[in-house]
């Protein structure tokens, strides 16, 4: 017997091609799932969006999920593992208006049927494009057994999973400021904020306005100054907010009096002078419970109900702007809770699409209609005009944006639901000891520190293309229900519903059983991670089909993502899993880095600062675009700078030498007649 011998030059693209077909011709995969030895083992894959084609990123994650999945399997093991997608949410509505010219809610509300059509149209037809890649990486998955979270089935599930949280006590409604896209039209959680390209630099006004005092010192009027870089929010300001323990100077400008905190005055020659002469020193505590004069007239009115005066909090920093906060309670959360606290009067001139009511007439204008970011300058020229402007500039600061459409988001107070996280924070804890996450660190690092300073869950969103709420309230007593399943639609309005989307749901009236009013399903959808974070339930529509197999099956025995699903998919999985079953969803968690350019920005497909990894993967084969990964540092948390070029790097110096080494064992081995059979199984301790 002799060996085949090898070419002087490999032609690893060609050998790739062979071995993908000889997997896929004898069913290779199958038959590793189907082969179960040692018993089985669980893996859960997080679901991306079909949306575009595969980055770096994403093909790193799947040669991770890859290897440890093949690794297991070598073991004896059986490890089905099966694609997911992530078909609703923001990302496939704002490709639906594209498409329909959709610039406005309006129009989706005219027609949401037409607009969810569109959506299940671009999810259906995306991810096509994906396959080529997932071959072309050679990993092993169940591509077309695909879970979807459109599925009626995934989305039953979801629905019991609501229906279970809300019979606990841990879904609630409530009036809060919370991140909101102007663009969208929707609510956002805390979480969103935190998504991966959310939270950008951008260059804002800043400005330093003046509130006259009803106090004057030396018989000379007193101003408090306040500097803030959203001037928008100050036609909505009811009071400021002092630190109690912070030392105020008040320094005599001319005929006028400021008050500044008296670390921030040498920060600002060009109002106070370069040798400001100060007349009074104050704690913040003596301030308290001075009035002022408010800024603009639209809600002068509610000065005799407790608002616009000076009230101390425990946040204000004394160093930063002027150690003076202008607080408009609709617009920030501490802003929300300090005006609450000290009974001030809520005031929310900014409707639905973030622009000014008519109540901010100065800035309201139907035939030119502006959000309220974009009114900065002409507030900032008005204060100037009136003589309450004493300084301004532009800064760049990170500033939190829409995940998706990238505008900037506000903060704006309206109705929500809530998950109530401080219920089960506890547990949520203590579970967590319960993984075992890789690197080690994650566990009291990031995902310990989120869980510890997490807050309540905003879970609805103003939206179409996701899972319904399933909340039915009476027109005429305000009666709750909750249907958690499809028969329990159908018991409360005798329709048996084939799709759970919106447009149909809309559609399911029932008579109150508490008076005669009729049962209307409320218009929020839910937010799409609370169907990410069900995964663990839904692929499989538990409770509905394949219970004992869930059950003896739960916790899953690995997932892998990358650092950003710390505080999303990671963090609602747990969420969900502590909620339901007091367990984790997930016994090891291995997190990797993230993928960078080159120059160590975003990798950009609109800025093309990437190669197209199919290109990479033809040109040098997918071994060496493996070997590149999994020696650089965004295997363990990491960052790595991707350089095409450390690709050829792994072909030169790893997969060219073994496959000289090949060639010289078998050129010898054919010389000597030599054949391994005729040896005893080698020991040795290296």
């Amino acid at each position: 017997m002799s060996y085949t011998e090898l070419s002087g030059k490999p032609d690893f693209t060609r050998i790739q091609k062979d071995v993908l077909k000889f997997w896929k011709d004898e069913k290779v995969f199958e038959k590793s799932v189907e082969k179960e030895n040692k018993g089985e083992i669980v893996f859960y894959d997080g679901p991306p969006f079909p949306t575009g084609s595969p980055h770096h990123g994403t093909v790193l994650v799947s040669f991770i999920k890859d290897m440890i999945a093949r690794y297991w399997t070598m073991k004896g093991y059986s490890v089905p593992r099966v694609w997911g997608w992530d078909c609703h949410g923001l990302p496939i509505e704002n490709q639906a208006e594209k498409v329909l010219g959709i610039d406005n809610k309006h129009e989706i509300d005219s027609d949401i049927g037409r607009f969810n059509d569109a959506c299940f149209d671009i999810v259906s037809s995306s991810n096509e494009a994906w396959r080529k890649y997932v071959e072309q990486m050679a990993r092993w998955v169940d591509y077309d057994g695909a879970y979807k979270t459109m599925n009626i089935g995934f989305m039953e599930s979801v629905m019991w999973v609501f229906k279970q949280c809300y019979d606990k006590g841990l879904i609630y409604k409530d009036y809060r400021v919370t991140p909101y896209c102007m663009k969208c039209e929707t609510s956002l959680s805390i979480s969103d904020t935190r998504e991966s390209d959310s939270t950008r630099p951008r260059q804002d006004r800043w400005v330093i306005v003046k509130f006259k005092a009803d106090i004057e010192v030396e018989g000379k009027p007193v101003f408090f100054l306040a500097w803030t870089t959203t001037p928008w929010t100050l036609p909505s300001n009811m009071c400021l907010a002092v630190g109690a323990a912070i030392n105020y100077s008040f320094i005599q400008v001319g005929d006028e009096i400021y008050v500044a905190s008296t670390d921030t005055i040498p920060m600002y020659e060009k109002i106070f002078g370069n040798e400001p002469v100060t007349v009074k020193k104050s704690h913040g505590s003596e301030l308290a419970g001075i009035n002022y004069e408010p800024l603009f007239p639209y809600f002068a009115k509610y000065k005799t109900q407790g608002a616009f005066k000076v009230v101390t909090v425990d946040y204000v920093d004394s160093k930063d702007g002027v150690g003076i906060v202008h607080t408009a309670p609709a617009f920030g959360e501490d802003d929300y809770w300090t005006c609450k606290k000290h009974g001030i009067p809520f005031v929310n001139p900014v409707d639905a699409g973030g622009r000014f009511t008519e109540d901010v007439f100065d800035f309201h204008s139907k035939d030119d209609p502006k959000n309220v970011i974009d009114t900065n300058s002409s507030i900032v020229r008005h204060l100037y005009a009136s003589g309450k402007a004493v300084q301004d500039g532009t800064m760049e600061h990170n500033y939190p944006h829409c995940w998706r459409c990238r505008e900037p988001l506000i903060y704006r107070a309206m109705d929500a639901w809530y998950f109530s996280i401080e219920k089960i924070k506890d547990r949520l804890l203590a579970v967590n000891e319960e993984i075992n996450w890789v690197p080690e660190t994650v566990k009291h690092g990031r995902f310990g520190n989120w869980l510890e300073n997490a807050r309540d869950w905003n879970i609805s969103r103003n939206r179409y293309w996701s899972t319904p709420m399933p909340i039915w309230v009476c027109d005429a007593c305000s009666e709750q229900v909750v249907l958690g399943s499809i028969d329990d639609i159908y018991k409360a309005s005798g329709v048996r519903m084939t799709d759970l989307h919106r447009q149909f749901m809309d559609e399911v009236t029932f008579r109150c059983k508490k008076c005669t009013g009729t049962m209307y399903r409320i218009p929020e959808v839910l937010d799409c991670w609370f169907e990410s974070g069900s995964v663990t339930f839904a692929q499989k529509h538990y409770p509905f089909e394949n219970k004992e197999w869930f059950e003896s099956h739960y916790p899953s025995d690995f997932i892998v993502e990358y650092t950003g699903q710390i505080r999303c998919w990671f963090y609602y999985m747990h969420v969900l899993s502590v909620a339901l079953f007091d367990k984790p969803a997930f016994k090891n968690c291995i997190v990797h880095g993230t993928i960078l350019a080159g120059d160590g920005k975003k990798l950009s497909k609109s800025s093309k600062n990437y190669s197209d990894p199919m290109d990479l993967m033809l040109k040098y084969g997918t071994d060496a675009f493996r070997l590149y990964m999994y020696q650089s540092n965004a295997m363990l948390i990491g960052d790595l700078l991707f350089s095409d070029s450390g690709i050829p790097e792994m072909y030169q110096s790893i997969l060219l030498p073994f496959w000289n080494a090949c060639n010289f064992y078998i050129s010898y081995a054919n010389i000597d007649k030599f054949h391994p059979g005729e040896l005893k199984e080698p020991n040795s301790d290296n």
